[in-house]
């Protein structure tokens, strides 16, 4: 407890006698004492806001009090664990009831209501099955989320308002001789008026006295027009508007549109360092970032239209054939169209509706699109046969689209992008998705070596893939010059490169020719963004339900390509007697060649190589006569793990990271450009090495 001397209240304005009180919780062993205060705030009739930050504090403390005190019950062996962690998030859920906040922050409400959403969908996750109402749940990390955001963004408020309020009490009031600031607000509009003062001011020397006048305003309003066109990316034109004003008119929007982007980037840069950032410039800078994504997008589909297809047709050809033949020797039968009387029917269907549903189930507020998929959803559930009924006629029938919305939701990192499609269309996506999965897994069309599956969640497939590492033959037997060789790289820009005709071809090969057909077509639909419209004609949709199985069986594919078809198939074993993930049949098979393990999740790659000492002089070899290196520079800006420990990571010896780079240039080089490529420069490209004198893996 911290006592400050009291405030006198007809004591002049001096730093001896005037004092604040600062509220400090008594922390004791037992909880059911209240707090203790010694607050005095001066009786001033213009001091609001110093109480409000006086209380706010008191209130925030006694929260902390409370957890505090919960975890000093634990400490002294009251309560366990599974108490202490049920506290908490009773605690965090109640935040309400327990200490009286709002009263003074009402904003604070959101956060109330964000915890009880919370509590509610972890309730509704939890007591389920034989847990009906548990006793329950210590699953408080969310709701601590949200809190700790707030004391974020609360406590600089709080030693501001603090701050003015002690000079306030030391200064007194400072009313006079304040000069009025240009705040950020009002920088882009100066900025902007600016330019239009330059630019009448041309305008009048360009013209002669007589027309001056009525002409100025008819060309300020081409000029507004030519910036809006600007940003909607639709090229602007006046037909007989003279040569000399349009290239005036062209040369202002250039000049804006310089400061427009350069403005972005610059108030980007600052929001992913985390500088303090006015909502509503966070806000604009997303609508700005999305206008430039996407007018670089329709830049590339322009081109694409131009100079492509970018797949050669003997590379066309080798992809089909490839496919063909892994398909044939699998056995694989395709997925037909649904049959009308389709046994699981009702079932895929409510998995489908279920999951559409769920992604409201946590939101508070809905648009009006959304209240129509909810209402469409209901009634789906209500009558399922008319449902499939229509879902298996458009399958057949449907293939023009409504247009797709974007948006971005900003991650203040980074920008993922969120599409909108027409709430009808998702139902029958969402039906194909659960579908095609379902017939795909039954027909075993995945190779063990596809991640994410339902056989392992992430955390024991890390185990797995460790503890397939030491169950590998002579893994770590380097006498004789051998080397183990682990390879992790991203597959660059695969969901962008996807050409719809190869893609069709390819999926005709697994399903109905009606399904592929639907699933391609519906690729290549419209996308807008207010007013910036495209149609997506090369790459795929993201936002699309069954997206992740197009992409997985993509993958596969490229798999294929770098595996080559006789080590795959000896990786997946005999189709009638499948492989387990990172088995072989025998020894001898397993040996057989470098590729020893290898894993995809989602675009991520991960292999296992092993070679002996020729193997690897020769692969060296290979690389270093098509990347001479006579000045050994390949160990400069060799991706190392710095996040381990130095003794821990790679030693950049000469052989080891001359093999690195090489096992990389030789993945790398039997991946086909138009389809993707694995970047040494990516961040995520990493080769480890194990050798004489690496040992570590």
């Amino acid at each position: 407890m911290i006592r400050l001397p009291q405030s006198s209240q007809t004591a002049p304005h001096t730093a001896l006698q005037t004092s604040v009180l600062v509220p400090i919780a008594s922390i004791t062993d037992d909880p059911t004492k209240h707090m203790v205060y010694d607050i005095t705030v001066p009786q001033h009739e213009n001091f609001v806001a110093g109480t409000i930050v006086v209380h706010n504090c008191r209130e925030i403390l006694r929260l902390t009090k409370l957890i505090v005190d919960s975890h000093v019950q634990y400490r002294l062996g009251n309560v366990d664990a599974f108490q202490l962690a049920d506290g908490l998030q009773y605690l965090f859920a109640h935040v309400g009831q327990l200490t009286g906040m709002y009263r003074y922050k009402y904003r604070l409400m959101r956060q109330i209501r964000a915890c009880k959403d919370l509590k509610h969908l972890i309730c509704y996750r939890f007591n389920t099955g034989p847990v009906s109402k548990g006793p329950g749940v210590g699953f408080w990390a969310p709701g601590w989320r949200v809190w700790l955001f707030f004391l974020r963004g609360i406590v600089p408020l709080l030693e501001r308002w603090l701050g003015n309020l002690l000079a306030r009490q030391f200064e007194g009031r400072n009313s006079k001789g304040v000069v009025k600031s240009l705040t950020k607000q009002r920088v882009d509009s100066h900025y902007d008026l600016e330019l239009r003062a330059a630019v009448m001011h041309d305008i009048l020397d360009m013209m002669p006295e007589g027309i001056r006048g009525n002409k100025s305003k008819v060309i300020l309003q081409h000029l507004s027009e030519a910036w809006r066109c600007y940003k909607a990316n639709i090229p602007w034109q006046v037909p007989g508007m003279p040569k000399p004003i349009e290239n005036m008119i062209l040369r202002y929007v250039k000049s804006k549109a310089d400061w427009w982007t350069s403005v972005a980037h610059y108030n980007r840069e600052r929001i992913r360092r985390g500088a303090t950032v006015d909502k509503a410039i966070a806000r604009r800078n997303c609508g700005r970032l999305t206008r430039l994504w996407l007018k670089s997008e329709q830049e590339r589909q322009r081109n694409y239209l131009k100079d492509g297809p970018y797949v050669s047709a003997e590379e066309a050809v080798a992809i089909y054939t490839t496919a063909v033949h892994w398909l044939e020797s699998r056995r694989f039968s395709p997925i037909p169209f649904p049959p009308l009387s389709y046994k699981h029917d009702p079932k895929l269907l409510i998995l489908a509706l279920e999951r559409l549903r769920e992604s409201y189930s946590v939101q508070g507020h809905v648009n009006s699109s959304q209240r129509e998929e909810l209402g469409l959803i209901e009634q789906a559930f209500d009558s399922p046969h008319e449902t499939l009924n229509r879902i298996k006629r458009l399958l057949l029938t449907q293939r023009a689209f409504k247009e797709v919305g974007i948006e971005f939701m900003d991650m203040y990192s980074h920008l993922v992008p969120v599409f909108d499609v027409e709430p009808l269309e998702k139902i029958t996506d969402a039906y194909l998705d659960q579908y095609l999965w379902y017939e795909a897994d039954k027909r075993r069309l995945w190779a063990p070596w596809v991640k994410p599956a339902d056989s392992e969640p992430p955390p024991l497939l890390v185990y797995k893939w460790c503890q397939g590492v030491n169950n590998l033959d002579g893994a770590w037997d380097v006498d004789s010059g051998e080397c183990t060789v682990m390879l992790e790289a991203r597959l660059a820009r695969v969901f962008e490169k996807i050409d719809l005709t190869l893609l069709n071809r390819l999926l005709r090969l697994v399903l109905d020719h009606n399904l592929a057909d639907y699933m391609t077509a519906k690729n290549n639909v419209g996308i807008s963004f207010k007013d910036m419209n495209h149609v997506n004609t090369y790459g795929l949709i993201r936002g699309l339900q069954f997206a992740p199985f197009i992409f997985q069986y993509y993958g596969m594919i490229i798999d294929l390509l770098i595996l080559g078809l006789q080590r795959a198939s000896e990786m997946a074993g005999a189709p009638n007697m499948p492989n387990d993930f990172l088995q072989f049949r025998d020894v001898e098979t397993e040996r057989r060649h470098p590729v020893r393990m290898y894993m995809r999740y989602i675009d991520r790659v991960y292999m296992v190589l092993r070679f002996d000492e020729d193997e690897s002089r020769d692969l060296i070899q290979r690389f270093l006569t098509e990347m001479p290196d006579p000045n050994n520079e390949n160990v400069v800006g060799y991706n190392n793990k710095r996040c381990w420990p130095r003794d821990s990571r790679m030693r950049l010896m000469k052989h080891d990271v001359n093999l690195g780079r090489a096992a990389f240039w030789d993945i790398k080089n039997r991946l086909p450009r138009s389809l993707t490529t694995i970047e040494w420069e990516d961040e995520a490209s990493f080769v480890s090495v194990y050798s004489r004198d690496n040992p570590n893996l």
